[in-house]
């Protein structure tokens, strides 16, 4: 939907949210959520508040200029309108009883309940060392997770790679044993019956296609 093909009523261009939402092609709740990330980024698509008005509309202008410019929506550990310029400041960040933890370079600490949390009040604290706004630093977060999750997690990895190993060389076996029936002369009908297979795995098989 475009937004010179859609009419609106509203002589001054401010749109209820329901119209917002419907213009930008989200549901009333999934632009609600959209809008929230925009206005924490510093994004506000609403227009000024009006005297006795109970909800903030959303100025048409800014709203067509945000669709236009392919509805972007800052990721949620990255800082708003970042320079880019921006000076890199990296901290390693660790999860000790309830709370995240900080270190950046210059020594300082930042703390957080959450990961969003603690990114932005990183990029607060270096900002304020380095004597510039917030937009003008990139904070990237070195995350170790807590306890034995990174091991546990990487042993994961390690696990499904062998198996993934094992199911090639299985189903490659699985190829090997259906050329030798065929070889033997046995019917692509009899191997199926043999095997618990239908005629065509076997033929998946006999082609060395067959993933399973």
């Amino acid at each position: 939907m475009s937004y010179e093909n859609t009419p609106h009523p509203d002589i001054d261009a401010a749109l209820t949210l329901e119209d917002a939402a419907a213009l930008a092609g989200y549901t009333v709740a999934g632009f609600r959520t959209t809008m929230s990330k925009l206005n924490k980024a510093g994004n506000d698509l609403r227009a000024p508040a009006r005297p006795g008005e109970r909800a903030r509309r959303y100025d048409a202008d800014k709203l067509k200029a945000w669709i236009e410019g392919g509805k972007q929506v800052p990721d949620r550990l990255s800082s708003p309108s970042l320079d880019p310029d921006a000076t890199v400041v990296r901290a390693a960040a660790q999860h000790t009883n309830g709370t995240w933890t900080a270190t950046l370079e210059n020594g300082g600490t930042a703390v957080g309940k959450n990961l969003r949390a603690l990114h932005d009040n990183a990029a607060a604290l270096a900002a304020q060392a380095l004597g510039v706004s917030t937009n003008q630093v990139s904070v990237e977060l070195d995350i170790t997770p807590p306890g034995e999750t990174a091991q546990k997690w990487a042993e994961t990895v390690e696990q499904k790679a062998k198996g993934q190993e094992m199911i090639s060389a299985a189903i490659e076996e699985r190829h090997r044993i259906v050329a030798a029936l065929k070889r033997d002369g046995f019917t692509n009908d009899d191997i199926a019956a043999m095997l618990g297979i239908s005629s065509q795995r076997v033929q998946q098989h006999s082609k060395g296609t067959a993933t399973e």
